[in-house]
């Protein structure tokens, strides 16, 4: 073999190869010559290896010499540090979590192992109504808007998918006919009030008698006055991501009614957080596709410098992505501002310490996601003209299923073609 080290040449052999004297090699004269000169052109005396010869019969391929096993699989649809961090927020949020209060001791184990497994289904409901209320906080008002949206809220006579039944199956509950496009149990204003009231009112007691004490260490007096003003400031304050995930809770077990707690969290994941909330343009997308090699991954590293930018630009708050949005005209009627927030949202990566997250921003994954999401459901200017105020979005990647990366990466290009030509500065 031949080496070089520090400018030297020279020739070194291996001691696992048979070996041979030069001297005994049958060579014609010619190569010969040029073997001799290599050698005296590194100074080299040694032995030569030698080659066994090698018949047809004897000849076998040999088996792979790595012993360690294949790289598994990528599935685009199984995050694993997507999911991962949601366990961490599982395990932090189900300390505040009052299970005592949603079914009996006995399940209490059975319906804890449950929620770990749907847990990243909560948190998605989570994400899209935090993120557009107070992220990572939920204003009060907003639970209402998301029961109203997820079609659990009853309006009263004034709603106008309402179809009310002639008896209502649980006090407080308006449970819809089979006439109506959704049959189920819906909740009354007043119920969810009191779901909301019932997640917060322990915690937010702990606290204000921590408040209470310390005031009392510096004074023994204090009007009743104050404490009321303090208790109704208390009970407006935005609520936290595990209290807004005991309220689904609550609202699935109420809308279960007679089943068991395990058996009704699961119903609601299926029949109203993925049957009702995560429809287009807030359905599920494959949070893995990126490291799969394919079409999707080579539109991302083609159009990176494009993302650069727009990252730089849009990816530093949620008014700077939501004016992305408005700088493709995606907002209509079909498609609003509070959507976009909701697909920011779930492009984050889960914080467990949710509460103490040190700055709003994207990073540049959690961007790229983002940006897929939103071609995902972009449409054309030409497309969208005469359009119903009914038109669909374009066709979703299915979860479960394989993704035609073709079409994902398709739908990038356009999108980022059309981004990078907005972001151009105008000539005069």
């Amino acid at each position: 073999f031949e080496a070089e080290e520090g400018g030297k040449a020279s020739l070194l052999t291996s001691r696992e190869e048979p070996e041979i004297d030069p001297c005994d090699v049958d060579l014609s004269p010619r190569n010969r010559a040029g073997l001799d000169e290599i050698f005296k052109k590194v100074n080299y005396s040694g032995p030569v290896h030698r080659l066994d010869d090698i018949v047809p019969e004897s000849f076998k391929i040999p088996d792979c010499v790595s012993k360690d096993p294949p790289p598994p699989e990528v599935d685009p649809w199984q995050d694993v540090a997507w999911l991962k961090a949601v366990s961490a927020c599982f395990d932090l949020d189900i300390q505040d979590i009052h299970l005592h209060e949603i079914c009996h001791a006995e399940d209490e184990l059975s319906v804890r192992e449950t929620l770990r497994k749907l847990y990243h289904r909560y948190y998605e409901a989570y994400a899209i109504c935090a993120g557009t209320s107070q992220w990572p906080l939920v204003r009060q008002v907003d639970i209402y808007s998301f029961m109203d949206d997820a079609k659990l809220l009853d309006r009263g006579p004034q709603d106008p998918s309402a179809i009310f039944a002639d008896t209502d199956p649980l006090p407080g509950l308006v449970n819809l006919s089979e006439a109506s496009d959704i049959d189920r149990v819906r909740l009354s204003v007043p119920d969810v009030q009191h779901m909301i009231a019932r997640a917060v009112q322990p915690s937010r007691s702990r606290e204000l008698s921590m408040s209470t004490t310390r005031v009392a260490m510096k004074s023994t007096y204090k009007s009743s006055s104050t404490s009321r003003i303090r208790n109704i400031h208390k009970e407006a304050l935005p609520l936290t991501r595990s209290q807004f995930i005991e309220v689904l809770l609550r609202a699935a077990v109420a809308i279960g009614g007679q089943k068991p707690t395990t058996e009704a969290i699961s119903e609601f994941v299926t029949s109203v957080i993925v049957g009702t909330v995560m429809l287009p343009p807030l359905s599920p997308f494959p949070r893995s596709l990126h490291m799969l090699a394919g079409e999707y991954q080579d539109a991302l590293l083609a159009r990176r410098k494009t993302l650069r930018e727009a990252w730089e630009r849009f990816g530093r708050d949620s008014v700077a992505f939501k004016a992305m949005a408005q700088v493709m005209k995606m907002c209509d009627r079909t498609f609003h501002a509070k959507q976009v927030l909701s697909i920011l949202a779930l492009a984050r990566r889960p914080e467990p310490a949710h509460e103490e997250m040190p700055h709003q921003g994207l990073g540049y994954d959690e961007f790229c996601e983002a940006v897929a999401r939103l071609a995902m459901v972009w449409r054309r200017s030409s497309q969208a003209q005469g359009e119903s105020e009914a038109a669909t979005f374009p066709s979703q990647p299915k979860e479960g299923e394989p993704v035609k990366q073709k079409v994902v990466a398709n739908r990038l290009e356009g999108f980022l073609a059309r981004l990078a030509d907005r972001l151009k500065p105008i000539r005069a």
